[in-house]
């Protein structure tokens, strides 16, 4: 039986089994065995730098929609032909900001197809909310209001008012903060990818914005990590947080949750939010023989049936529009769909991925200069961080 080599990245905790019991029912109408290599999200960049420069290992992968440009960039990736997305779909099936990344620099070309998506969600503790006096239908229904509502929580003692990553180094904190600039007007990169706006007025106001919710974050809520922000809240210790879809499941299994399962709710983040999520991709590397086999596979991943099936399993919201739709009518889901709809991803470009990197750090850096002073001017702290940065970016970016 001839064998088709994918990755796919650890979406689950059981990755490959969740993984199997999707793709069951084609193998066997394939006749082909699908051998799945699951690989740790921060193996994953150099695990497929490897695949680039040898040739060799998986025909297909899985990969953070983010990281798209700078993946073009290294001439691995095999373009689908206009009959192939005839098969699979187009921009008119998927969200439109999943495929404008798998657009290709010059427009030309499509080199990916939309796999899931991921979104942020405000995971929430209703008798929390009541205890500080706020108004669980307008506590989130605008950033202003989130401010409020932080604000409440912590004037009546929350130990952890809204639990957000803020140690440095985590991706999370990026997505997060380009829910504030975005809804302030503000943007990271130019639509040409040529000219960095980390120093615009709009940009600097959505940051300001996002970084004086410092104030109402005590010691016991500083210098979290992502991991803690999810435990502190499964634990009943924070009143808010901030986390993609996958959380909902983890509320309904978790044991340490339980005395607070009735007392939790969900709203989608105000504001223009930020979409991530994976694509799938063919290497150049892949044999002839095997092509059509792969094409097969990723058409079944991208129908809107498997995608759907796929969120009982993992959480992960789907990019086809038609699975989408179904989300909003028969999940609990259903909150997080319109903002998804108004949401964007990142400008897609090349270098991106230096660009969210050093992005990822200054935010945990800006987070450490507030918790260091008594009475901290945030603009100064932004620009101290920000300002030397974007220059030595921009002269990275203007010399390719």
């Amino acid at each position: 039986m001839a064998e088709l080599e994918i990755s796919i990245n650890n979406f689950t905790n059981a990755p490959e089994k969740d993984f199997r019991a999707l793709i069951g029912p084609l193998e066997e109408k394939m006749g082909m065995r699908i051998h799945c290599n699951v690989v740790d999200w921060g193996d994953a960049w150099t695990e497929m730098m490897k695949i680039v420069l040898y040739k060799h290992g998986p025909v297909l992968s899985q990969v953070g929609s983010t990281w798209m440009g700078s993946l073009e960039s290294t001439e691995g990736v095999r373009p689908f032909s206009s009959a192939e997305i005839s098969r699979i779909g187009s921009a008119s099936n998927f969200h439109k900001g999943a495929w404008q990344t798998v657009i290709s620099e010059s427009g030309s070309q499509i080199i990916g197809v939309p796999w899931f998506l991921d979104a942020y969600m405000l995971y929430y503790r209703k008798d929390l909310l009541e205890q500080a006096g706020v108004d669980e239908s307008t506590a989130f229904s605008s950033l202003e209001n989130l401010d409020e509502t932080v604000k409440k929580l912590h004037a009546a003692g929350s130990p952890i008012p809204f639990a957000l990553p803020t140690r440095r180094s985590s991706r999370a904190s990026l997505h997060h903060i380009a829910n504030w600039v975005w809804s302030y007007g503000g943007d990271f990169i130019s639509e040409d990818g040529q000219t960095l706006l980390l120093s615009e007025a709009k940009t600097r106001q959505g940051m300001k914005a996002y970084f004086s919710l410092h104030r109402y974050l005590p010691s016991t809520a500083q210098d979290l990590n992502d991991a803690e922000c999810y435990s502190t809240f499964l634990q009943g210790q924070a009143a808010i947080t901030l986390r993609n879809s996958g959380m909902l499941y983890a509320i309904k299994d978790n044991a340490e949750f339980a005395p607070y399962r009735d007392k939790f709710g969900v709203a989608a983040m105000p504001g223009i939010n930020f979409v991530g999520g994976s694509n799938l991709v063919l290497w150049k590397h892949i044999p002839p023989q095997m092509e059509r086999h792969a094409i097969s596979l990723i058409e079944y991943l991208a129908s809107p049936e498997v995608q759907f099936a796929h969120l009982a399993r993992s959480a992960a919201l789907p990019a086809h529009v038609d699975a989408l739709e179904r989300v909003r009518k028969e999940t609990e889901f259903a909150p997080i769909v319109d903002a998804i709809l108004k949401g964007r991803s990142f400008r897609k470009f090349r270098l991106w991925g230096l660009v969210e990197d050093k992005l990822s750090v200054a935010i945990g850096n800006i987070w450490d200069a507030l918790y260091s002073k008594e009475d901290p001017n945030i603009e100064t702290e932004i620009a101290n961080v920000l300002d030397p940065l974007e220059h030595r970016l921009q002269l990275t970016i203007s010399n390719i």
